[in-house]
């Protein structure tokens, strides 16, 4: 399997995780994210007018140009938003920076012992990283809306595009916590 993950340490469920803690924390529901060269870069996309459904694509129209370069040229999820973000629209996350966040973010958690709300974009973005993990491929980049989550990774060196529901996210997170829990019984 290639890297699947940002760090020698960290997973994208993990990784992912924490970067949707920030997402949480600044309000942000609307984003894209693309994994490269060992850092997450994420726009903030909350501003734009957005497609309520993406088209049908074919996906041998994915290229070898970065995941970002793709979706930018095809531009179906969003009616408005701006050809290049605004830098403080712009956050950039490398693995240094995942594990501060997390050292900083388990040192507010009050109760580590609660169970974690699946619908919460933190722990959705975490079993996206699992449905990444478990289809062994690496990831490109994430449009996340509403109703849509669009990604693009590489698998078996052919770069591919799926479209998934957000329900679709939660349902997976509910088998991984199923498993998990029978393993450790």
């Amino acid at each position: 399997m290639e890297e699947n993950a940002i760090s020698s340490g960290g997973s994208y469920a993990h990784c992912l995780r924490v970067i949707g803690q920030v997402l949480e924390a600044r309000h942000i529901d609307f984003f894209d994210l693309e994994s490269k060269d060992h850092e997450y870069v994420v726009w903030d996309r909350s501003d734009s007018t957005l497609a309520d459904e993406p088209p049908t694509f074919d996906p041998s129209d994915i290229g070898q140009e970065s995941a970002w370069e793709w979706l930018g040229d095809v531009a179906w999820w969003k009616k408005d938003a701006p050809a290049t973000p605004s830098e403080e629209r712009l956050l950039r996350y490398t693995s240094e920076d995942i594990d501060r966040l997390d050292e900083e973010g388990r040192a507010r958690r009050s109760d580590a012992q609660a169970v974690p709300d699946a619908y919460r974009l933190s722990q959705l973005l975490r079993a996206l990283g699992g449905y990444l993990y478990h289809k062994e491929a690496r990831l490109h980049g994430i449009c996340w809306r509403d109703q849509w989550v669009a990604i693009v990774y590489e698998k078996n060196g052919r770069r591919e595009l799926e479209i998934l529901r957000p329900a679709s996210i939660y349902d997976f997170s509910v088998r991984m916590y199923l498993m998990r829990k029978a393993a450790v019984q």
